[in-house]
């Protein structure tokens, strides 16, 4: 049960950066953002598992966000 919550946790985590890989490509088109920034978002636009272990954590911040709502949420009455 925890090797199986622990690749739901990761696979999650691989989502959301893919997600935010769309927006941040989409507003990059759109809006005229800082080269600064831009150059950063770039360096992220690449896999999940070519990000660094600190990287990875940005996306597990909003996996565990998800995962409370869901506790909350499954609770019994």
């Amino acid at each position: 049960m925890v090797r199986t919550m622990t690749n739901l946790f990761e696979q999650l985590a691989e989502l959301e950066h893919e997600q935010w890989m769309a927006w941040s490509k989409d507003i990059a088109s759109k809006e005229n953002i800082s080269q600064v920034r831009l150059e950063r978002w770039r360096s992220l636009w690449k896999p999940y598992s070519k990000l660094t272990e600190e990287q990875k954590d940005q996306d597990r911040l909003w996996v565990e966000k998800v995962m409370r709502c869901f506790k909350q949420h499954l609770k019994p009455d």
